[in-house]
């Protein structure tokens, strides 16, 4: 019975802090990845948008195209004007655009106006739901924001856990039997 104490506190104890640390660690930097990734897809389709989205002309038909490609990319598309005047939002409509408020202070918002780009995630009183936003200025003239719900990076974390206690239990127990053994 000492003997298996001893394997237990030199082997298994140090194993089993080794092995927490590390699903810790890869836990934090998946979550990040996840993040990194997706905003980087939605630079890309901020890119492919731009094209579509003439900064000159902000009608009904600008309106009705940016409502189109929000229905069918399930991306929220915002175009934020240089003093944070929301112009136009494809969740929202035309009526309701004109009592929301001003979005000058939103960090994303920030970042595009005096940098070249913003991003953030944070709890969306519209959508009532946490999103991922990214912005970036149009021409010089307007910003288009693109909104994602970053459940997407919620749901991944959740399973990744979940994998990792599977994983970490199944080593567990791995060990514990050549111990045992």
């Amino acid at each position: 019975m000492k003997s298996f104490l001893n394997l237990f506190l030199i082997i298994l104890l140090p194993l089993t802090l080794g092995l927490s640390l590390v699903f810790y660690f890869s836990n934090d930097l998946m979550l990040q990845s996840a993040q990194t990734e997706l905003i980087d897809e939605m630079r890309s389709k901020w890119k492919i948008l731009s094209h579509y989205i003439n900064p000159l002309d902000l009608g009904s038909e600008t309106a009705q195209r940016i409502r189109d490609i929000s229905a069918s990319t399930k991306v929220r598309i915002t175009l934020i004007d240089n003093s944070g005047v929301v112009v136009d939002d494809s969740y929202l409509s035309q009526n309701e655009v004109t009592i929301i408020e001003n979005h000058f202070n939103r960090p994303e918002v920030q970042d595009a106006i005096y940098g070249n780009e913003g991003h953030s995630i944070r709890y969306s009183a519209t959508t009532d739901m946490e999103m991922l936003y990214y912005a970036k200025h149009l021409n010089g003239k307007i910003i288009l924001r693109l909104a994602y719900p970053a459940s997407f990076v919620h749901t991944m974390k959740q399973d990744f856990i979940q994998q990792n206690f599977y994983i970490f239990f199944s080593l567990f127990v791995l060990v514990m039997m050549v111990a045992v053994y």
